[in-house]
């Protein structure tokens, strides 16, 4: 598969979601699934998703993946979309606890769980919860 890194060009840095976008267009789609009418609806919220996904982060897959019968193309989507969601979040989060960031108290504390810089004073966000989950919520 095709990933896009930072050594790319600038064109298609545009592409990259960063990791706000990540968890709410997981949010989003996992509310969307779990009020969809039936299963085969959820799969649909499901499927669209994923391929949004491959769309932006595997182009040479996506296009390949466009000769496949249609019942076959949704589940490879959705298998390549999730795994490469994945794999986002397991770097990301790896990379938030290594990194060393430096943070003028008066603006807050850096939180490397979150990713964000807590306010001072702030009560602690609430994490979303993990994907999977059939939490409609979060």
């Amino acid at each position: 598969m095709e990933f896009i890194s930072s050594s790319e060009p600038e064109s298609r840095a545009e592409e990259v979601w960063g990791v706000t976008e990540w968890a709410e267009r997981e949010r989003r789609t996992r509310v969307r699934a779990l009020r969809a009418s039936s299963e085969p609806a959820a799969w649909r919220v499901v499927v669209r998703e994923s391929r949004a996904v491959m769309r932006s982060y595997t182009t040479s897959f996506f296009i390949v993946s466009r000769f496949l019968p249609a019942a076959k193309r949704d589940e490879v989507e959705a298998v390549v979309g999730q795994e490469i969601q994945t794999a986002f979040g397991e770097w990301f989060e790896g990379a938030l606890i290594d990194a060393e960031v430096d943070v003028d108290p008066r603006l807050g504390t850096w939180d490397p769980a979150t990713g964000e810089i807590a306010r001072p004073g702030a009560a602690p966000e609430e994490p979303l919860p993990p994907a999977g989950t059939d939490d409609p919520s979060g």
